[in-house]
């Protein structure tokens, strides 16, 4: 199915630049896996994919492919709190996304 990437939220605190050039080109030969997101109320929060959908964004896509995955009641404290820190830092459709230059880099922040 496609959604549209404003409508996504980012579990995921930050981007990693080379993984999101990666997926530019995969998108660009349309080798791209779809992304995989949770609905959570009424909102979609992408749980595989990040930096995918952000590259689509990048591209000038607004939308993207997506398979909608569960879980378990009992697991979703986890997602429901990214979701709201992602809503708490405005980051709905990838808006002010941080990118970070590598995954070392990311981990220095938290």
């Amino acid at each position: 199915m496609k959604v549209n990437i404003a409508d996504l939220y980012p579990y995921e605190d930050s981007g990693i630049s080379a993984k999101i050039e990666r997926q530019k080109k995969k998108i660009k030969t349309k080798t791209a896996e779809p992304i995989k997101i949770l609905a959570i109320d009424n909102d979609l929060l992408v749980v595989d994919g990040n930096n995918t959908a952000y590259a689509a964004k990048q591209l000038g896509l607004t939308e993207i492919e997506a398979k909608e995955v569960s879980r378990r009641e009992s697991e979703m404290v986890p997602y429901r709190d990214a979701l709201q820190k992602a809503k708490d830092n405005n980051l709905q459709g990838y808006e002010h996304w941080p990118i970070d230059p590598s995954l070392t880099e990311r981990a220095k922040r938290y």
